[in-house]
């Protein structure tokens, strides 16, 4: 899958329905040779040479995907649904890594603003305030009182049975 990227990638989360609703243009060998699109209602995703000139590569591309392993879904720790390789599902595998790393970034900054637990599609983040003013984790850690205030805290949450997500924590979870 190295062979294929997606870049301009448009991800419209909003219209997303029973499917990701994107496009992207798609580069095999680091030359643009089409562009994909999902209309985010359930079907397919589209993938389309852009120029009679990028057929013949695009055609190259379509004939790698078939050659790579079927693409394994695990559900509840189980391979549940394996899916022959062909362009369409290597471009849904890459979009879905794309927007896996969108989302870690994402949580990642938030790290800063508290504690985050739950899991890491749906968490919630628990924020401080310091004087009555909004505290990030970093002023916070700058107090023996901080990190013991945070280490009570994240241990409560543990006890309810929740997960801490946070990993710029200077102690153990």
């Amino acid at each position: 899958m190295e062979r294929i990227k997606l870049k301009n990638i448009k991800f419209s989360e909003w219209n997303s329905e029973e499917t990701n609703c994107f496009q992207s243009d798609i580069y095999f060998d680091n030359k643009k040779v089409g562009f994909c699109s999902n209309e985010g209602r359930g079907g397919n995703t589209h993938c389309q040479w852009i120029s009679v000139d990028t057929k013949e590569k695009f055609t190259e591309m379509e004939e790698y995907c078939k050659t790579l392993p079927d693409i394994v879904y695990k559900f509840n720790g189980r391979e549940d649904l394996v899916i022959k390789s062909d362009l369409e599902n290597v471009v849904d595998r890459i979009f879905e890594e794309w927007l896996e790393q969108k989302e870690d970034k994402k949580m990642e900054k938030n790290f800063e603003k508290g504690i985050c637990f739950g899991t890491k599609h749906h968490y919630q983040i628990s924020s401080f305030k310091v004087n009555g003013k909004p505290t990030t984790i970093s002023e916070i850690l700058k107090s023996q009182v901080g990190v013991f205030k945070l280490r009570t805290y994240c241990d409560n949450l543990k006890r309810e049975g929740h997960t801490i997500l946070n990993t710029n924590l200077p102690f153990e979870i």
